[in-house]
């Protein structure tokens, strides 16, 4: 392979990839986590654009073994076509993965009165108005109170919670530990409140009366579906990074700007 330009496959533990060199120090390499190939929604299409890449590696490395610098640059486009198909798909499947996770997190941080399903329109308005009254008047109560005093106020308290997160006045005065531990309170009581029907207790010796929800089943199942909410936000993140890797994977293998890989990988 000519001095200008190096590829080397690698892989780790935890990551695989192709890593690009060139003779002046610059280096671009393409990166994979591996427990993203193994993401139920997005691992088809992670494990696609690493395949695809891996393929364009060995192509470009035959070609450019007897070209030179600016043979390469004028075959480097065609080369590098077929990764701009699955870097889409895997750009489409996380957008689109990323506003499911958003829609998620908005409902189950609402703010909203509780209003019954066969609630007629006059019981909906008169459930909204005096659910926005007491909302107001809470509003006023808690303005001076203090990050601590508001926090205390608000864990384990879901409607409470939900209605300092959703006022900028009062979110704006926890700080951004406080209010990710506010959220986390607030929607993992949310989904303890829907997943309670599906526990009940039996009735035993010490209760044989026992009844109703299982409320300490409901909160695990709750803190279940967070740990694997976060997992999904996680792996967002982590195709962000896969994405960014191959735009520098492409411009250090092109001899391009970020800006121009970018545009031949977005299409």
């Amino acid at each position: 392979m000519p001095a200008y330009l190096e590829l080397k496959p690698f892989e780790d533990t935890s990551n695989v990839g192709i890593t690009v060199s060139r003779d002046d120090g610059r280096n671009g390499s393409f990166v994979v986590r591996k427990s993203l190939e193994n993401s139920e929604v997005l691992g088809p299409d992670v494990r696609r654009l690493r395949e695809t890449a891996s393929n364009a590696a060995a192509v470009a490395s035959a070609q450019i073994a007897d070209r030179s610098a600016e043979g390469w640059k004028k075959e480097f486009p065609a080369t590098i076509r077929p990764l701009a198909t699955p870097w889409q798909q895997l750009q489409g499947a996380a957008v689109n993965r990323m506003r499911e996770l958003d829609t998620r997190r908005a409902d189950l941080l609402a703010n909203r009165p509780a209003i019954p399903l066969n609630a007629s329109e006059g019981e909906k308005l008169r459930l909204t108005f005096g659910h926005e009254v007491r909302a107001a008047q809470t509003v006023n109560w808690l303005a001076d109170k203090k990050p601590s005093d508001l926090l205390a106020a608000a864990l384990g308290n879901r409607e409470l919670g939900s209605l300092i997160l959703s006022n900028p006045s009062l979110r704006e005065k926890l700080p951004g530990d406080l209010a990710e531990r506010l959220e986390t309170d607030v929607m993992e009581q949310a989904l303890t409140g829907q997943v309670a029907a599906n526990f009940k207790v039996k009735p035993s010796y010490e209760a044989p009366l026992g009844d109703g929800p299982d409320i300490t089943a409901a909160s695990a199942a709750a803190r279940q579906a967070m740990a694997a909410f976060d997992a999904s936000r996680n792996e967002i993140a982590g195709v962000e990074m896969v994405l960014k890797s191959a735009v520098d994977f492409v411009a250090i293998l092109g001899d391009i700007s970020r800006a121009e890989a970018f545009g031949m990988l977005n299409g």
